[in-house]
């Protein structure tokens, strides 16, 4: 697993005074991404996700690949957010249900 790593708000100044706990598969997620598209994740954007009228996020895992690496690498990435479609997650989910990963 990853070792620590810390992400701070753009333009946040001042102490921090505490923190907390929340169980999250982001450490993951990342190692995934990383893994998947052979690329390193340097950083994460997080944006709220008005449009799907559920309390989620849309994470940017932010690599050093232009987005023209990305779409010549992976066409597919690049259709599904044009399209806002999920076939992406579809599939993931149809190879988790034939037993593929």
């Amino acid at each position: 697993m990853a070792k620590s790593k810390e992400f701070w708000l753009d333009g946040f100044e001042g102490p921090v005074k505490g923190g907390l706990f929340y169980r999250s598969s982001t450490a993951i997620d990342i190692e995934t991404v990383e893994e998947k598209f052979g690329v390193k994740v340097v950083g994460i954007r997080l944006e709220p996700d008005y449009e799907s009228g559920k309390a989620q996020w849309t994470i940017e895992y932010l690599t050093t690949l232009t987005k023209e690496d990305i779409a010549e690498r992976y066409p597919e990435v690049v259709k599904a957010l044009a399209t806002g479609t999920d076939e992406i997650h579809e599939a993931e989910e149809e190879d988790k249900k034939n037993g593929k990963s």
